[in-house]
């Protein structure tokens, strides 16, 4: 099993409409095409977060986020997903409004820790 964890740094003022087109466009589309590949694990919103380089200073981050995760069997069935969605006609129309609403993407996979 991996995980995919993306996150969204929403523009200033957009959190609520981003909110929206979330639940009512691009979860109903990716929930149809993550269907015998994976599935959602959860959904937040970043309130508070705080960057510490241990060699520099602490900072306090005051974006909006939005954070989901994901599971898949495999990084096949990933793939496979995103394939789909990204290419799908549904998305490419909603595309234009994401870019609207969203700043900055933070993707990353996570694989089990193998332990020596």
């Amino acid at each position: 099993m991996i995980y995919e964890l993306r996150s969204y740094t929403v523009r200033p003022g957009k959190l609520r409409e981003f909110l929206l087109f979330y639940r009512d466009k691009a979860m109903p589309l990716g929930a149809e095409k993550l269907s015998g590949r994976g599935e959602p694990v959860g959904h937040w919103v970043t309130r508070y977060r705080e960057v510490v380089d241990l060699d520099g200073e602490a900072k306090v981050v005051e974006e909006e986020e939005v954070t989901y995760l994901l599971a898949f069997e495999s990084r096949e069935k990933r793939e496979e997903f995103w394939a789909e969605f990204l290419s799908s006609r549904e998305w490419q129309e909603l595309m234009p409004e994401w870019v609207a609403l969203v700043r900055r993407m933070d993707n990353r996979l996570l694989e089990p820790t193998q332990l020596p």
